[in-house]
C-alpha cells in the first residue's frame, strides 16, 4: 500500500505499445459495501496517450507506467510496470 499511496502525489511516465508516451495521475476511490470497505486506484491520462487513432487506440491491449517506488535505503526511483487495458469482464 505504500506504493500505491507515493502514486497519488506524482505525475506518472505513461508509455503505450507503439512507444509513444504521456503522463498521468492516480486517484484513490474508497467505498463500502454491506460493511466492506474497499480501495480502487484508477491511473487518469489523456487519450491520446493510448492512442492518437480511435480506432488503434480501442485495439490497445496494455501500457507501461513508470511510477516513483519507496527502496530499502528510503529513496524513491521510477521502476517499470506493465499494465493490462483489459478488466475481467470486458475492455476498459
Amino acid at each position: 500500500m505504500e506504493i500505491l499511496d507515493a502514486w497519488k502525489a506524482n505525475t506518472i511516465f505513461v508509455e503505450n505499445e507503439d512507444g509513444s508516451s504521456g503522463t498521468g495521475f492516480v486517484i484513490r476511490w474508497t467505498y463500502s459495501i454491506n460493511g466492506n470497505t474497499w480501495i480502487k486506484f484508477f491511473l487518469v491520462t489523456c487519450k491520446h496517450v493510448l492512442h492518437h487513432n480511435p480506432g488503434k487506440r480501442q485495439q490497445m491491449q496494455e501500457i507501461v507506467i513508470y511510477p516513483p517506488t519507496r527502496q530499502k535505503d528510503g529513496e524513491f526511483r521510477r521502476e517499470q510496470l506493465t499494465l493490462s487495458l483489459n478488466a475481467v469482464y470486458g475492455k476498459i
